[in-house]
């Protein structure tokens, strides 16, 4: 009897990846989710420092968060992605800002050395898929003062399961730092960010090639604060969402907002309104998800920080809720302008 191959199913892959269109896949097990939630590095504790900490938590429960490892140093305005077994982050504000660190998700410990990006930055838009890591525009590294400004419109790609430096994968189609950027496994979209300037315009990128981004939309075309930055983004397979970030005219919270979007993927419009987060907040730079929920986590509510954790299930439109609290490492939780990813454990 004649073995049986697998390559339909290899063409059914290779269908949905060429496509982007996972919405239709028949194997949601090739993207990159997993039910392990951590959140590295960023700005915090008391006293007020960059920081090395890596949090994690199960994405499926609600509760506090819990110690994971160490980041090579302590590091804000950084960003991450994943493979779903191994995760990496990159940039940052603290010299020489160019680096790249993985860990493996499922065994807790410290992160390693993966190499360096092409040019040293911080607030990248990072993405991932089971074999790349992309990660997209940023700014020069200035430790002394706030993010935002003139950004730059390189991006950047690795392979995930090896180790060694970025390659150029393209350009933006403007020069960004602190944009909202995060991917389905196939398909990366980004929005937002700031060039001096927050802005509101939306671009996406297929993950498996390399070429220039194609801008395609706005965030809030119906509202007056669409124009924002360093907020927090994450995605299941078929949805984009934002939450938070930094707006460039003051609304009802001064510059910061509570505003939840969402984009779905095949569908590249303008962004359509989700909820609202627990509070208004910027900086909450630390999000990610699993293959139903999204978390948003820390940031600047207001002259202060805070340590916890929002959640909504992606595929409703609602206010977000109560999931638990980032680890008080130095007996203070709160951060912000920190990275998160997925996998699983």
């Amino acid at each position: 009897m004649p073995i049986r191959s697998n390559r339909k199913t290899e063409t059914y892959y290779d269908q949905f990846s060429r496509s982007g269109d996972v919405a239709q896949s028949p194997y949601p097990w090739i993207f990159p989710f997993g039910d392990r939630g951590l959140f590295l590095g960023g700005q915090g504790g008391s006293p007020q420092e960059d920081r090395e900490w890596i949090d994690y938590l199960d994405i499926t429960t609600t509760g506090n968060a819990a110690d994971f490892g160490d980041l090579i140093d302590g590091n804000r305005v950084i960003q991450g992605c994943s493979n779903a077994a191994r995760g990496v982050v990159a940039g940052g504000t603290d010299s020489p800002g160019n680096i790249i660190q993985y860990n493996t998700i499922a065994t807790l410990g410290n992160a390693t050395d993966f190499g360096d990006l092409s040019q040293a930055r911080r607030g990248v838009a990072a993405g991932g898929s089971k074999t790349r890591g992309v990660f997209a525009g940023g700014q020069s590294p200035s430790p002394g003062s706030v993010p935002g400004g003139s950004g730059q419109e390189t991006i950047d790609y690795i392979t995930m399961d090896t180790t060694g430096d970025a390659q150029d994968f393209g350009n933006l189609p403007y020069s960004r730092t602190g944009m909202f950027g995060a991917s389905n496994g196939t398909v990366m979209i980004i929005g937002g960010g700031d060039d001096g300037n927050e802005a509101d315009d939306l671009a996406r990128l297929t993950i498996a090639t390399t070429g220039n981004a194609v801008d395609f939309g706005s965030l809030d075309p119906s509202g007056s604060f669409g124009y924002k930055a360093f907020g927090g983004a994450a995605s299941d397979a078929t949805r984009w969402i934002i939450g938070g970030g930094r707006l460039n005219q003051p609304g009802p919270a001064g510059y910061r907002t509570d505003q939840i979007e969402y984009v779905n993927y095949g569908n590249y419009t303008n962004s359509s309104d989700f909820g609202n987060l627990r509070s208004p907040v910027f900086f909450n730079t630390g999000a990610t998800s699993n293959a139903t929920r999204a978390l948003f986590s820390g940031g600047d509510a207001g002259g202060s920080l805070r340590s916890y954790i929002d959640f909504v299930t992606v595929q409703t439109t609602a206010d977000a809720g109560d999931f638990g609290d980032l680890v008080p490492h130095t007996g203070s939780g709160p951060r912000q302008l920190h990275a998160a990813y997925s996998g699983q454990a």
